[in-house]
């Protein structure tokens, strides 16, 4: 994998992290958002567009990659089931994940084994400043988060659109989240317009900027493989 592929990953890990288990908490009643916003993904001298849909419990994400080489890769989250579809259309091909199936598979290869660390303290939660800022007619609130390697993720959260949700490749059960995960964002929510990516020098490795919001209503279709796609199963181990 390109490492700025690795990169823009490794950020949405981040707000995975933090934010996966809030569709499943009840008290957040953040007004839940259906549409499609049109990000820019911005890593070196590249350049990507990332298109993310959402309509109730299922998300879509499209990343194309930059010079008009084609798709880079599609998914499709369903965050009631777990299940995560994954497009592969240059094979015309899609495939299914059980993401807790693979929270398990992570944590029996990771050193010493054990259980995905699901229970996250205050600490590794993107911390409030303060400060606010108008992005695409939104008030936007930074948060801030340093993760062990010296990296610092910027976040300025959009009020009003409810929660953005990373891959959750590596995470355990929502029902297992603590307490305190549920009373950290309140019902303001969590939907950052704007990703900025330092390293432990303080220079930017990666920007993620949302450039478009079309709130609209989604057929049922987008969030499940095209007619033509065949299904490919991956061997049980």
């Amino acid at each position: 994998m390109a490492p700025s592929m690795k990169r823009i990953l490794r950020t949405t890990s981040v707000l995975a992290t933090s934010l996966l288990a809030s569709a499943f908490l009840p008290g957040l009643e953040a007004k839940p958002f259906e549409g499609v916003v049109e990000f820019e993904i911005r890593d070196g001298r590249r350049t990507m567009p990332m298109n993310y849909a959402i309509k109730g419990s299922k998300i879509r994400f499209d990343i194309e990659e930059s010079r008009g080489a084609g798709m880079a890769g599609a998914s499709i989250l369903n965050l009631e089931t777990g299940e995560m579809i994954v497009l592969m259309p240059q094979q015309n091909m899609y495939m299914r994940l059980d993401t807790e199936r693979l929270a398990g598979m992570g944590a029996e290869m990771a050193p010493g084994g054990g259980e995905p660390p699901v229970d996250l303290a205050e600490d590794d939660l993107p911390k409030p400043t303060g400060e606010t800022r108008e992005i695409l007619g939104h008030t936007c609130h930074q948060y801030i988060i340093k993760d062990a390697d010296g990296d610092t993720t910027e976040f300025w959260s959009a009020e009003g659109l409810g929660f953005f949700f990373g891959h959750p490749q590596q995470f355990g059960s929502a029902a297992t989240i603590p307490q305190h995960l549920r009373d950290h964002f309140g019902d303001r929510g969590f939907f950052p317009l704007l990703m900025i990516q330092t390293d432990r020098r303080g220079r930017e490795t990666m920007r993620m900027e949302a450039k478009s919001i079309t709130p609209r209503e989604l057929e049922d279709s987008l969030f499940v493989p095209p007619a033509n796609f065949r299904e490919f199963s991956m061997p049980q181990f």
